[in-house]
């Protein structure tokens, strides 16, 4: 069993038992400070976590393998008047030497330590610096446009588009006012399938001075059936027939492929 216990080993186990008999200049075997010289003049006084001489703080293995400072005169006659009785040493030195062996004491290693103050501080000066980066760009360098979906104007043209399509309830259409601003109309247009802005051209043709057109596809899509409305001054002086004659008319080409339309005119 002794022939295998490393040399290392054995110069561990024989620098641990001769420790107080040297003196502060020559705590390190050569050999010791061949295979760890980082450790300086401190001694090797136990296993530690893995068995490297080395110093940490855990309080799952509360006995570092080497002592937290260097060997000193200073230590050296302390360690010699602790062999003694221990009434003759101060609170000071006994403090001396806690802090020669150890950096924190137990309640010292696991009290907190304030770091979630730092992860605060540099959430907030991040959140600054992108709060002051969206202002700059929206107010200074950007023109950023607001929020479609929020807009009055963008409600007002798929309420539109629902009755047009026959899916609106029926408060909504008597709610709805065919009067819709010109930017919701061109919103409506956004939305428009290809052949609805085709009609919707092709009025705008016809009735230039029309102050609303709108075609809707109420076919679900397949562009069987459409529903048309129109309101112009072209319509001053003219009969309800009249007015529904003269869109049929400008459609004459379109209508022929359709199944049914349903024309909306006002003056």
């Amino acid at each position: 069993m002794r022939a295998l216990v490393s040399p290392l080993c054995r110069s561990w186990l024989h620098q641990v038992s001769r420790t107080s008999a040297r003196s502060a200049a020559s705590v390190l075997t050569p050999l010791e400070q061949k295979y760890f010289p980082h450790i300086g003049n401190r001694e090797i006084v136990g296993f530690g976590r893995n068995g490297t001489p080395m110093y940490y703080d855990d309080v799952q293995y509360p006995y570092p393998g080497i002592r937290f400072r260097n060997h000193t005169d200073e230590i050296a006659a302390l360690r010699q008047k602790e062999e003694g009785s221990w009434k003759n040493l101060t609170l000071d030195e006994v403090n001396t030497l806690y802090r020669h062996s150890f950096c924190r004491t137990l309640a010292e290693a696991t009290a907190p330590l304030g770091i979630w103050k730092m992860g605060v501080g540099w959430m907030m000066i991040v959140c600054s610096a992108g709060l002051l980066t969206y202002i700059y760009l929206k107010g200074v360098l950007l023109d950023i446009p607001d929020n479609v979906a929020m807009l009055p104007e963008y409600k007002e043209a798929i309420k539109y588009k629902r009755i047009m399509g026959r899916r609106g309830s029926v408060k909504e259409v008597l709610d709805f006012d065919l009067s819709v601003t010109f930017r919701s109309l061109h919103i409506v247009r956004r939305l428009a399938t290809a052949a609805e802005s085709a009609l919707e051209g092709v009025l705008r043709k016809r009735f230039e001075h029309a102050r609303l057109i709108a075609v809707s596809d109420i076919s679900g899509g397949c562009g069987a059936m459409y529903r048309v409305v129109v309101e112009s001054e072209d319509f001053a002086d003219m009969s309800v027939l009249a007015q529904h004659r003269a869109v049929k008319e400008a459609l004459r080409e379109h209508i022929k492929s359709m199944h049914g339309i349903t024309i909306v005119t006002k003056e």
